[in-house]
């Protein structure tokens, strides 16, 4: 369903608290959009469908740790990710989406065929070691050579290298192409890691 004002269509009406929407803005400049409100009760049950892209609302009132908020889902999940290029994929030991956080929405895929009801945890969890590993390998295998070059459109595709030989060595650049373009890049840190890049797509 749509909201384009532009040409006059509201297909979506009332916004509800268990959805969470994508939104391209008109123009180049960011904009900021504020809501208030009682804060939404964190047992409300959030249906996720089998064989399609859910947008899952973030319900709780603070951050917290993406492998704490899907304990007891791993086998459920194929993929939860963002706008910005990280991702959960517990099946890979990947998590590159380290934690979740109030104001953000995320999409997430299910594994098999069957959808799941999905209740966020309270809350009051230390930070996982998980957590803490991933944000280091963020932090240090992201682009040097070719960050001018990507363009982060907000849609992404994970690449996920579980293996790697050949001439490789720590701090060498792996790249992503298309048509001639740099859609990707990471640097390698740790092969001992999965190794995960985020291909970006275009609008067309």
């Amino acid at each position: 369903q749509y909201f384009a004002p532009n040409f006059g269509v509201d297909q979506i009406g009332d916004l509800s608290p268990t959805d969470a929407y994508g939104a391209f803005i008109l123009g180049t400049d960011d904009q900021m959009v504020s809501v208030s409100g009682a804060p939404v009760n964190l047992e409300t049950t959030i249906a996720i469908n089998a064989a399609q892209f859910n947008m899952l609302p973030y319900l709780p009132q603070g951050c917290l740790d993406t492998d704490v908020i899907f304990t007891g889902h791993e086998s459920d999940i194929l993929i939860v990710k963002d706008d910005i290029g990280t991702y959960y994929v517990p099946n890979f030991g990947v998590m590159t989406l380290t934690e979740m956080c109030p104001g953000y929405g995320y999409s997430i895929f299910l594994n098999g065929a069957d959808g799941i009801n999905f209740t966020y945890p309270d809350g009051g969890m230390a930070r996982s070691s998980a957590s803490i590993a991933w944000e280091s390998y963020n932090e240090e295998s992201a682009s040097v050579m070719y960050a001018d070059e990507i363009v982060r459109t907000g849609i992404s595709h994970p690449i996920i290298l579980t293996d790697l030989q050949g001439l490789v060595s720590q701090g060498d650049e792996l790249v992503a192409y298309a048509d001639g373009m740099v859609v990707g890049a990471t640097r390698i840190i740790n092969t001992d890691m999965p190794i995960v890049l985020a291909a970006w797509g275009g609008y067309h």
